[in-house]
């Protein structure tokens, strides 16, 4: 997954993937990505290679935000100085909208590229019109006889279904499709 997440940060901040302009993206710096899916279907490893690729670092120390909610990134050499914020609400309950309140949503939304895991729990939240969405399912073993070892790894697929809303990722996604950039993800 970490493959697909590099993709998705060159659709985000790479104008010229999509509009043929020369430079990274300088203005409209907030982009909204829903990761959903089963667990270890793979939603942190998409951020994880999202962000490695935002940064250009493919060893970037990237840590799953279960416990601290969110975790931020943001330099001002990287994509134009924009913040990445990578969300994980597993813990969250889903039932009350205050346990949001310390993430400010509104802001972030309105300034960040942000990434969330376990998007069900943003509970009584209005989700900006411009955003990606996609869920991660694992594909039954081909063998289910087979153990699993050291050896084979885990030899689970993985199946993407991604959902573009708003006429700026409507763009990109169809863009991506043109230029072969998703060959190797389609069937």
């Amino acid at each position: 997954m970490e493959d697909v997440g590099g993709l998705l940060a060159s659709l985000v901040l790479d104008d010229s993937i999509t509009t043929g302009n020369e430079e990274r993206r300088t203005e409209n710096p907030s982009d909204l990505i829903l990761l959903d899916g089963d667990i270890g279907a793979g939603k942190t490893a998409l951020a994880r290679g999202f962000i490695r690729n935002a940064f250009g670092d493919v060893d970037m120390q990237v840590t799953s935000p279960t416990y601290l909610l969110s975790n931020s990134y943001k330099t001002e050499t990287a994509s134009a100085g924009l913040e990445i914020q990578h969300m994980d609400l597993y813990r969250l309950t889903g039932e009350r909208s205050s346990e949001l309140i310390p993430l400010n949503l509104k802001h972030v939304f309105e300034n960040c590229v942000t990434l969330i895991e376990w998007p069900q729990r943003l509970v009584g939240i209005e989700l900006p019109t411009e955003r990606l969405e996609i869920f991660i399912s694992i594909l039954p073993r081909p063998n289910p006889d087979h153990t699993l070892d050291s050896e084979h790894g885990d030899e689970f697929g993985r199946r993407a279904k991604i959902t573009p809303f708003g006429k700026r990722w409507v763009n990109r996604i169809s863009h991506a499709v043109e230029q072969g950039l998703l060959d190797d993800l389609l069937e």
